[in-house]
């Protein structure tokens, strides 16, 4: 992330806006005899976003590999390769649909992903819980991806880009996710 010490204003410092400044040789100059510097506001809070979305993806796939890992530990590294391929899949088709219909993925999408993957995760290890009929596990499923779909997919509807981001990637992983783990119950999988 940038150093954001510099704005901190102390007894010495002092803030002029400028409007319509043209940064080049001679700006430079300028702001170099007063020890001063220029920043675009709008550029720079783009700049941290998307150095946060990147942190965040590096993050997410920390957090796939944990996971892997515990579901090998608890499962089997079959299982733990059948889930979290699924979990991939997800992220990935929810990519495609988003390259499809042109929705840019900023940070608020990329937390929709992080969050609906935790979800998915927790169906497919329900969707894998033998102590449960087929029936049942489908219906548990079912009942939760779909209070889940509706919930998020209504935000999407939002006129603020970040929520209508964050809600359409949420409710499209959980739609997929829940449909995958709906299958998975009716295969006789080996835990």
């Amino acid at each position: 992330m940038k150093d954001f010490n510099k704005f901190v204003l102390d007894e010495n410092t002092s803030v002029a806006y400028v409007s319509g400044f043209v940064k080049g040789l001679t700006s430079d100059e300028v702001l170099a005899r007063n020890n001063a510097f220029s920043l675009n506001f709008a550029d720079s809070l783009n700049e941290s976003l998307t150095q946060a979305k990147e942190l965040a993806l590096k993050l997410k796939m920390a957090a796939l590999v944990v996971a892997f890992l515990l579901l090998w530990f608890y499962f089997s590294a079959a299982v733990s390769a059948l889930v979290m391929g699924v979990i991939i899949f997800g992220v990935l088709l929810t990519l495609f649909i988003f390259a499809i219909f042109g929705v840019n993925l900023s940070i608020f999408g990329v937390f929709g992903l992080i969050l609906a993957s935790a979800v998915g995760i927790d169906y497919m290890i329900f969707a894998l819980n033998e102590s449960l009929s087929e029936k049942e596990r489908i219906y548990g499923i079912f009942c939760a991806f779909i209070t889940s779909f509706i919930s998020f997919f209504t935000l999407s509807f939002s006129q603020t880009a970040a929520l209508s981001v964050f809600g359409l990637s949420v409710s499209l992983c959980v739609l997929i996710y829940g449909l995958c783990a709906s299958v998975l119950s009716c295969k006789n999988i080996k835990t």
